[in-house]
């Protein structure tokens, strides 16, 4: 239907504009609709640095102008001015406040970044490392250099972050992990916003937060670090997936997944991932949060008819709610029977559990995790009952 609808607005529009002499002028000219109904590819989304120097400094335009040029409310620019001190327009007569065009691109840069899903915090902390990393460079080009540095290097026509040494990942590895060893939220925050900035959501929660956290949690385990820094990175990191998951796209359509962990089961990132990934990719899922009861569980299997249910447990505490959870979803009727899944730190180190259990194994990190429940996804299953008089009692 898409096609014939293609077609007719194609001759259409033709009619109006050419005289269609020949078979072939016509399929050139189809050829040539049909490129541009297309939509325009564009580069990967990336972070840019908004070259601030580049912008006028002279106070012109009051907060009224402001708000229209920026499209942020004054409300929101004077918490900004106030709190993180990242805008500092000055006063006509000592009363209303003037934004030059320098603030007012500063301010439109900021509200991309919070539309991407970074908390203004890591935006302006982000700014300035950028702001930072560029006038070094101006420094550094305004610097007379010997033939041997100069053969070193390597022009740019603009401020590439992936390019820069200190924000390789096995630095960020290290920046992120003294920041929770110093318990400097600011720092922490500071790196999270840069790695952002360069690699993939995917990858930075993969490459980055994962082996962090997992290194604070092998000196926890030695009694090289006290159980506050532990929680402490848990919480920031427990945040910053949050507040992904919240801004992602969210799909209401197509096979549901819960997520959640297992009754006793308190420790969420990997499941939150999980969760951040899967509505990354489009697909409809739901997270329950931590120690869920496994009869809270088989109510909602029963009202939302799932397709796959996931369940993280990471340690043996945990292991019979998990244990008692799959039974129970193995008890249900095949036509509301969801498939069972689970994962956790503790099956990584013991993989032979993971054979006693009914139910799909995920593997042994979130990405591995994410294509398994997506395949399952697209498995056909029996249709589940559409009217509440169709649904089992409970």
């Amino acid at each position: 239907m898409a096609v014939y609808k293609v077609i007719y607005q194609f001759f259409g529009s033709l009619a109006l504009r050419v005289e269609l002499k020949n078979y072939y002028t016509g399929i050139v000219y189809f050829m040539i609709f049909l490129l541009n109904s297309l939509p325009a590819t564009s580069e990967p989304d990336r972070i840019t640095y908004p070259h601030l120097d580049n912008f006028a400094d002279d106070p012109l335009y009051n907060t009224k102008a402001a708000v229209h040029l920026s499209g942020v409310p004054a409300p929101t620019l004077r918490a900004w001015e106030r709190r993180y001190g990242v805008l500092s327009p000055e006063r006509a007569g000592n009363t209303y406040r003037l934004y030059s065009e320098r603030d007012v691109a500063k301010i439109r840069w900021l509200r991309e970044q919070i539309e991407r899903g970074i908390s203004i915090r890591q935006a302006v902390a982000l700014l300035e490392r950028l702001d930072n990393r560029e006038h070094q460079q101006i420094e550094e080009a305004e610097q007379p250099l010997s033939t041997e540095k100069a053969e070193q290097v390597v022009p740019s026509a603009a401020l590439n972050p992936s390019a820069v040494a200190d924000l390789s990942l096995n630095n960020l590895r290290q920046d992120l992990l003294k920041a929770f060893l110093n318990l400097n939220e600011e720092a922490a925050e500071k790196v999270i916003a840069g790695a952002l900035a360069i690699y993939g959501v995917e990858e930075f929660c993969i490459s980055l937060l994962e082996p962090t956290l997992f290194e604070i949690g092998e000196k926890w385990a030695k009694d090289e670090v006290l159980v506050t820094i532990e929680h402490f990175a848990s919480a920031i990191t427990r945040s910053q997936l949050s507040n992904l998951i919240r801004t992602a796209p969210r799909n209401q359509e197509g096979s549901l997944v819960l997520t959640g962990c297992a009754p006793g089961e308190y420790h969420e990132i990997g499941v939150l991932m999980i969760t951040l990934f899967l509505r990354r990719q489009g697909i409809h899922v739901m997270y329950l949060g931590q120690n869920v009861p496994a009869i809270d569980f088989i109510t909602t299997i029963k009202r939302l008819h799932p397709t796959v249910v996931c369940l993280s447990c990471s340690t043996m505490d945990s292991l019979s709610g998990l244990l008692e959870v799959s039974a129970q979803i193995e008890a249900l009727p095949e036509q509301i029977r969801p498939t069972f899944s689970f994962g956790g730190y503790l099956f990584n180190f013991h993989p032979d559990l993971a054979k006693k259990l009914s139910g799909q194994y995920l593997g042994m990190d979130a990405l591995e995790a994410t294509r398994r429940i997506r395949e399952i996804t697209r498995r056909p299953r029996p249709n589940p009952p559409n009217s509440l008089s169709e649904r089992p009692a409970y």
